[in-house]
């Protein structure tokens, strides 16, 4: 079976200052922060999640921050495992990781664009993983 992609979950953007680029986009696009993922943004090195209606960003602290964006796409938690086997049996998975409220899939293109698949079925993936 092919795995299937749901959406663009979120784009990845990189600031030398979270705040000032919270306020730019909530104050000029209509972006409100998405308080579910409030605990992520306590780390200063974890995202900001902005919402405007089915749109996420995710705002990153980098100081000297690069011009690069990194697009997350979505999906459930039956297509995030066959993502999981296929990313890995091309040699392209960088790394899984739970973000306690959602999982995630790391990979690069072969441009070394970056990109990742994320999937908030976080229980039911942890129980699928745990019964392989």
């Amino acid at each position: 079976m092919q795995a299937q992609l749901s959406c663009i979950d979120h784009v990845h953007i990189f600031t030398n200052d979270r705040d000032k680029a919270c306020d730019w986009y909530c104050q000029h696009l209509g972006f409100e922060i998405d308080t579910r993922y409030q605990s992520w943004a306590e780390d200063p090195a974890g995202p900001l999640t902005l919402l405007n209606g089915e749109i996420h960003l995710a705002l990153f602290k980098r100081d000297n921050a690069i011009q690069s964006r990194h697009i997350a796409f979505g999906c459930d938690a039956k297509n995030f495992l066959l993502w999981r086997e296929y990313l890995s049996s091309i040699a392209a998975l960088k790394s899984c990781s739970d973000h306690h409220l959602s999982w995630s899939l790391y990979f690069e293109d072969p441009w070394s664009n970056q990109h990742e698949i994320t999937c908030y079925d976080h229980h039911a993936i942890r129980s699928m993983i745990s019964q392989s």
